[in-house]
């Protein structure tokens, strides 16, 4: 498993949100597990592969918000999200019909 580390403006949106959230920390736990595990989980936002992008949809049910973060591989033991936006579940609206 890798180290997962936090840029302050990833830590900042992250501390909003559990304030906001009550089960925020839980949404942002399951992010952590799942890019440590698998550190290629996320998107692809450069062709190297290096700086990549995870949403973990939330569910209103239990009060997760729908996070997304961008995080970059470091190296194979090291990986930093650089950025993090928190949002109400349910509200994002795919671009088709």
């Amino acid at each position: 498993m890798r180290t997962v580390w936090h840029q302050p403006a990833a830590s900042k949106a992250y501390d909003e949100a559990c304030e906001k959230w009550e089960r925020a920390d839980e949404v942002w736990n399951a992010m952590e597990w799942a890019i440590a595990h698998d550190p290629k989980l996320g998107k692809a936002l450069s062709d190297s592969g290096h700086v990549r992008t995870l949403m973990i949809q939330g569910a209103r049910s239990i009060g997760w918000p729908t996070l997304t973060v961008i995080y970059t591989n470091d190296n194979d033991d090291e990986l930093t999200v650089q950025e993090a936006t928190f949002e109400e579940a349910g509200t994002y609206k795919p671009g088709f019909a």
